[in-house]
């Protein structure tokens, strides 16, 4: 938090920051552990993980510290590797769709977290994968009036021929909103 007031006192330009979290708390995923394949263990635990999110920016914002964005969760594909290293959560589109319709999206407005103060990012992995995990989130419009933009990953995109421009056009077309 020092650090974020510093930079904020001495940026020529408004920063935007934003949070994008790895994993929930062991006792909450499928494997009782923050890295390797898992899952969120059951439906009282989503509604616990969403209440994270805005304890969260609470927390920021009592500190003077204006959170721009949030995505659901970095790489949600990772959770699926059974021995990823790395803190991480597995979620596929539809359960991100159920997460952000049912439990964060609803929890974050009722917090006064609506997309107008915040902006919700989808997705935020490698774009290789992006176009199948996002249409079961951005054609449910229960779900997608909470989102304001999809997150992506720069790096291996090497499957889509590298810089994903073209591929970015297509989604941005099929998804202007």
């Amino acid at each position: 938090i020092p650090f974020i007031k510093q930079a904020l006192k001495v940026s020529p330009h408004k920063l935007r920051l934003f949070g994008s979290p790895w994993s929930p708390p062991a006792w909450m995923k499928t494997n009782h552990r923050l890295n390797e394949s898992g899952y969120i263990r059951g439906d009282q635990y989503y509604q616990s993980w969403a209440n994270y999110f805005v304890k969260f920016l609470d927390a920021y914002k009592s500190h003077d510290i204006p959170v721009w964005g949030l995505t659901v969760e970095n790489e949600p594909l990772a959770g699926l590797q059974p021995h990823y290293a790395f803190n991480c959560l597995n979620f596929t589109g539809p359960a991100e769709r159920d997460f952000v319709k049912l439990n964060l999206g609803p929890t974050l407005a009722k917090a006064g977290y609506t997309p107008d103060v915040l902006k919700l990012m989808v997705f935020d992995d490698n774009s290789n994968f992006l176009a199948d995990f996002v249409k079961p989130i951005l054609t449910d419009k229960e779900a997608a009036k909470y989102v304001s933009g999809i997150a992506y990953h720069w790096y291996n995109n090497n499957p889509m021929g590298g810089f994903p421009d073209p591929f970015l056009t297509e989604v941005h077309n099929t998804y202007p909103n």
